[in-house]
Formats: C-alpha cells, sequence, structure tokens
C-alpha cells in the first residue's frame, strides 16, 4: 500500500503483510470562521473529518481523507489487507 501526496511523491509505503494495525477515525470541528464571515447560526455547526492511522512494522501513517472518499478507502483496505478496521467515532 502507499500514500502520495497531492503535490507528489510518496508519503507513506508498506506491504500489506506488515500492517499490524488500522485505525479509522472521525472527528467534529466547529466552523468558528465560516460563521463569523458569513452568517452566525453556523457557529453551532461542526465540520466531520476523517482519518485513518495505519500501523505497519516499525512505521505508522496518520492520513487525512476526504468526506467523500472515506467509504471507498475504508472497504479497499479492508478488502486488500484482509483485516477489519477498528473504527472510533466522536
Amino acid at each position: 500500500m502507499s500514500f502520495r501526496a497531492k503535490k507528489g511523491g510518496t508519503v507513506f509505503e508498506a506491504a500489506y503483510s506488515d500492517v499490524t494495525k488500522l485505525i479509522y477515525e472521525r472527528t467534529k470541528k466547529p466552523r468558528y470562521s465560516v460563521g463569523l464571515l458569513l452568517a452566525w447560526p453556523l457557529l453551532f455547526t461542526k465540520e466531520k473529518q476523517h482519518y485513518f492511522t495505519i500501523e505497519s512494522k516499525g512505521n505508522f501513517a496518520f492520513v487525512k481523507v476526504h468526506k467523500s472518499d472515506f467509504r471507498w478507502v475504508l472497504a479497499a483496505l479492508e478488502d486488500a489487507s484482509g483485516m477489519t478496521v477498528e473504527r472510533l467515532v466522536e
């Protein structure tokens, strides 16, 4: 498995056989800047962010995934690795 940065270059690379743990995490973050700039009711809403942590032998990666992509990334990781992804939802 390998993850590439938007601007090019490999960020993380490991063989599926070396992966020891897969974790999916969803967090919520208040939308202060949008609420202050556009409309005050947005101050009470929260933006959801999606992260994957991949641990392999002596290496790890913490990857932020766009909200429209996290489902297929989750399915692809489980399918390719044969492991279940541990889910931590805030």
